[in-house]
């Protein structure tokens, strides 16, 4: 679902969990992707997907986004009339919601005498947006070795960062890639600084130097 939004290359930027005990009160207004980045937003470069730990609904303070603010690009566009447009995301336990960045939305109110509202938040966004957790300090180093590459990438724990686009584009101004032709330098050099990167993202630094890297 990340990739089908984000594309290939995303990071995890986030886990949070989420509980409203009854009497907890709503947050402001906000999209996710307003507070990381300026206006206008026009495409999206984060995510959350929801999973709902507890039954979720109006009562119990369930999420309020408001429909169709997806589609507002600046805070001019925010409607004035959007606290009375809010709909709740009412969900049964063990459910996800996957809510996309640019959604306004706030959590609700609880309202009720006895129940709890318990979510838990998976914050994705695009690669070049930096994380609300620095995971290398985050994590111990036991729990860094132990990770998959494809993971470490996801935590943006690899040595490298961001040259999907460079390789695919980057290229002399009067030297414009054909399909099929050969690589001019310039890519073929960013191809092999990704090369690199791979293989130090399945090696440890303290196990193997730059130099070795580069015979």
């Amino acid at each position: 679902m990340v990739k089908s939004v984000l594309d290939e290359q995303f990071l995890i930027s986030n886990f949070t969990a989420n509980v409203a005990r009854p009497g907890y009160n709503s947050m402001g207004l906000h999209s996710d992707q307003s507070l990381v980045t300026p206006d206008p937003w026009t495409r999206v470069e984060a995510m959350n997907v929801i999973w709902c730990l507890t039954d979720t609904y109006f009562a119990n303070g369930a999420t309020l986004y408001v429909p169709g603010s997806n589609k507002w690009q600046r805070r001019s566009d925010i409607s004035k009339d959007a606290k009375a447009s809010l709909k709740p995301f009412e969900a049964k336990a063990g459910s996800i919601v996957v809510m996309d960045g640019t959604v306004w939305h706030t959590s609700g109110a609880n309202v009720t005498k006895d129940q709890d509202r318990a979510l838990l938040f998976a914050y994705y966004t695009a690669p070049h947006l930096r994380q609300q957790v620095n995971w290398t300090r985050k994590l111990s180093k036991e729990v860094q070795e132990s990770l998959s590459p494809e993971t470490e990438e996801w935590l943006g724990l690899g040595v490298a960062a961001n040259l999907g686009e460079a390789v695919l584009h980057l290229k002399y101004l009067d030297d414009p890639q054909k399909k099929g032709a050969a690589q001019t330098p310039t890519l073929q050099r960013l191809s092999r600084s990704r090369r690199i990167a791979d293989r130090l993202s399945k090696r440890r630094l303290s196990t193997m130097s730059v130099r070795d890297v580069w015979r």
